[in-house]
């Protein structure tokens, strides 16, 4: 296996026909420089990351304000893109709630994995929303029949 063929990791920084101190150190300021760019573009992309989540994170609170609202209220008002809104009591209001509340933690969840990327985190991220979304199914299809 060749010097080309390893990884760029893996690499020596010179091969033994060219090892000059000249070579040497333009390859050393090359490495040097790409890995400054690279964690200049990392902390720049957690800048964006970091502005973005302001108004994910003013839009959640209202969500969670409302949704405890209703919860404590004994009632749920869940709205569709369509302009309609449902209304439900009792039991189901309760059921609705709840799966609000769990769309705001898959909300988190993804948010958390976003800056972890861990496969753990995308699966219980998908399992809530998934229990979450039939929460909000199940308690209007039990409060509006």
């Amino acid at each position: 296996m060749g010097a080309k063929d390893k990884p760029p990791g893996n690499r020596p920084l010179t091969s033994a026909g060219t090892a000059t101190p000249i070579t040497l150190r333009l390859r050393l300021h090359f490495m040097g420089a790409h890995a400054a760019s690279v964690m200049k573009k990392n902390s720049r992309v957690n800048l964006i990351y970091i502005v973005g989540l302001i108004p994910v994170v003013f839009v959640v609170g209202l969500l969670l304000f409302l949704t405890l609202e209703n919860f404590l209220s004994g009632q749920a008002t869940y709205g569709d893109k369509f302009g309609n809104a449902y209304e439900v009591e009792g039991v189901a209001a309760v059921i609705v709630n709840l799966g609000i509340l769990g769309l705001v933690c898959w909300l988190v969840l993804y948010m958390v994995y976003l800056f972890k990327r861990s496969p753990g985190l995308f699966r219980l991220h998908c399992g809530v929303g998934a229990i979450s979304s039939l929460c909000i199914a199940a308690g209007l299809f039990y409060g509006l029949s």
